[in-house]
């Protein structure tokens, strides 16, 4: 950490202490409620809030978002089968890849092209298999965190080109 990160992070923990009437709100009424559908309810409205913080905190540190479908293609993952388009079956990486890729979408920071895929979780085989596949392909990838598509549910799984900087050492997640 910085010591410009570590001053905001300070900034930030002030502010948040002094800004806590509405959180503490929040709290009372989670605790105070008996009904799972309305704390099921609070909670998925934070998730879609976090997501919504997340692109904001994107679109400020120059991230863009681009076709995920060019970018599949251009990793190598998305080929012409006999159905028309889709992400390959028979190879290392087939099904596993739907998996990978649940809610999936792609970036741009800078000139690199990132995949993200945020599935609600992987088996160690999965990762394996991951690795085989990105090593067959040119490609590497890291586990993140700050997953976009439902915070703290789903994980974040960063795919780019081995000859592009490794995605663990570019901060993507502020």
């Amino acid at each position: 950490m910085t010591i410009l990160e570590i001053e905001a992070y300070i900034r930030d923990r002030r502010e948040l202490k002094e800004n806590r009437k509405p959180i503490e709100e929040l709290e009372k009424k989670i605790n105070s409620s008996k009904d799972w559908g309305e704390i099921n309810k609070i909670y998925r409205s934070l998730a879609y809030l976090m997501g919504k913080i997340i692109d904001k905190r994107n679109k400020k540190r120059g991230i863009k978002k681009v076709s995920e479908k060019k970018l599949l293609r251009n990793f190598g993952i998305w080929e012409k089968n006999e159905l028309g388009l889709g992400i390959p079956k028979g190879e290392v990486g087939g099904d596993l890849m739907h998996n990978i890729l649940d809610h999936c979408y792609a970036f741009k920071l800078e000139d690199k092209e990132f995949l993200v895929g945020e599935p609600y979780g992987v088996s160690q085989e999965d990762l394996s298999e991951l690795h085989k596949f990105c090593e067959k392909k040119g490609l590497c990838f890291r586990i993140g965190r700050a997953a976009e598509h439902f915070p703290n549910e789903t994980i974040r799984i960063i795919i780019t080109k081995k000859r592009e900087k490794e995605p663990n050492m570019i901060n993507l997640e502020g």
